[in-house]
């Protein structure tokens, strides 16, 4: 079980499971240590990030600063201009 913020407003308890991890990425194994931390930011109602269109997360690959400027735009709800 991890304790994460689903929804971004309020403490939830959840599983990998609830959250569904193994089916939104194929190279993000359910007990993969971020597995959790993951399907939090990927979850469609949070928008945070959405991995690749090959259907990856690629979990050990570094973040990019392109990647990382995306992504702290959608946290601060930022338009995309490009």
């Amino acid at each position: 079980m991890c304790i994460g913020d689903r929804g971004w407003n309020r403490g939830d308890v959840w599983t990998e499971e609830e959250w569904g991890v193994r089916d939104m990425f194929k190279d993000v194994p359910e007990n993969h240590w971020a597995a959790g931390g993951i399907a939090a930011v990927s979850d469609p109602d949070v928008g945070l990030m959405h991995g690749y269109e090959d259907g990856t997360f690629r979990p050990d690959k570094p973040v990019t600063r392109a990647e990382l400027a995306m992504v702290i735009n959608r946290f601060l709800y930022r338009e995309n201009n490009r």
